[in-house]
């Protein structure tokens, strides 16, 4: 029986960036504290759960690759991370949304009220008309008052401190913009849920920055793993039965039996419209000019020396 490694894991990549802040936006950013396990945890303990031993040595790619295809997320549950995250006020409630996690805040709760606020880019995230953004010239407008708002606000706060309102009634005061940090202890499993949802189209842009971001810093710890939820979760589509009846369908030659926004959605899984015919599949004429092929004996004339001379006529009597 296979002995199941039972020591400290100890990644190279990880080491790399441990301790280091990752940037994120303007001022925020996303630091790596410690990590717990690793790919070899989570294939151990998927081989357990497969064999109910520890069995013969398998590959871990294929384990950890296996276990995902099948919805058994148990084995994710072997590797941990503690974060240090700086992220603005607003995108708190969104974070918790996402994923099941500890927290542990630093916020307004001080006397010394934090002076750092995000300042979003130029075009907005949340934007309708993605076609048509607002000109440099009326953005420029929209975020200097933003700032003099900013700066409004935390002169009152500043001031109920002074005159010994609670820090906890001040702290409603605050700019959502304001930037706060907090440590964030996840387990891999949560935190790729977190990433899946930070993802959708649903919510802001800027969930989705500090997603990619924990997403490749889990990478440096469990690279096979995160591979593996890219392929079978993160960028894969899940179909409904109509959809997989359609799909059988349009195997046979039949026509597609779905409609309206069903049919939309299942074009947008495809990412191509089946009933659609495309201009390549059509022939075009060929516009390449073709020589008339030259016999054979032409080309044995020509090795000999060329043309041959035409017969000499005989004078007729």
């Amino acid at each position: 029986m296979r002995k199941v490694h039972v020591a400290h894991c100890i990644i190279p990549d990880a080491e790399r960036i441990l301790d280091k802040e990752q940037p994120v936006h303007d001022k925020g950013f996303i630091r790596l504290i410690d990590y717990l396990g690793g790919d070899r945890r989570i294939a151990d303990a998927a081989r357990l759960y497969q064999s109910g031993h520890s069995g013969p040595e398998t590959d871990e790619r294929a384990l950890i690759h296996t276990a995902l295809r099948n919805g058994n997320e148990a084995p994710l549950l072997q590797v941990a991370f503690s974060f240090e995250i700086k992220l603005p006020l607003f995108l708190i409630p969104i974070w918790i949304e996402c994923c099941e996690s500890r927290t542990c805040g630093i916020d307004g709760n001080h006397p010394e009220l934090p002076a750092d606020f995000y300042r979003p880019s130029l075009a907005p995230p949340d934007s309708t008309n993605e076609n048509q953004p607002p000109s440099k010239v009326i953005w420029n407008k929209a975020m200097s008052m933003m700032t003099d708002d900013r700066k409004r606000a935390v002169g009152h706060c500043e001031k109920m401190l002074k005159d010994g309102i609670p820090e906890t009634v001040v702290q409603l005061n605050l700019p959502r913009t304001t930037y706060t940090r907090w440590y964030w202890h996840v387990g891999l499993r949560d935190l790729l849920r977190f990433t899946h949802h930070g993802f959708t189209a649903v919510n802001r842009r800027e969930i989705g920055d500090y997603a990619r971001a924990v997403k490749e810093t889990a990478r440096r710890v469990c690279p096979i793993a995160v591979e593996a939820f890219e392929e079978v979760i993160l960028n894969a589509r899940h179909f409904t039965q109509r959809e997989i009846a359609s799909i059988g369908a349009l195997a046979r030659g039949r026509p597609l039996a779905l409609s309206g926004e069903e049919r939309e959605r299942f074009v947008k899984k495809l990412g191509f419209d089946p009933e659609q015919k495309s201009d390549a599949s059509t022939p075009q004429p060929s516009t390449k000019k073709t020589t008339p092929k030259k016999s054979a004996s032409t080309k044995r004339r020509r090795r000999r020396g060329g043309r041959p001379k035409k017969a000499e006529e005989k004078p007729t009597d």
